[in-house]
């Protein structure tokens, strides 16, 4: 069973941060989870965003419970 990821809105997006952080990816989706887990370990660290390009041939890797977990994080 997977809870429905929520992706936010592009509002609560644009909020003023330091720095974003892009990682691109396409069909790993482990991968991403480890990269993810990664950055929300950080401490320290002001607040950051993160932005996940994919261009993953079917489902995007973030959809994947491994990944989606740590998108929740």
């Amino acid at each position: 069973m997977n809870r429905p990821l929520d992706p936010g809105t592009p509002e609560r997006f644009r909020t003023d941060r330091v720095v974003d952080v892009l990682i691109p990816t396409r069909n790993r989706p482990a991968e991403l989870a480890v990269t993810l887990s990664g950055l929300a370990a950080q401490d320290g660290v002001p607040g950051f965003g993160v932005v996940v390009s994919d261009q993953s041939d079917g489902e995007p890797a973030y959809a994947h419970p491994a990944a989606a977990t740590m998108v929740r994080a």
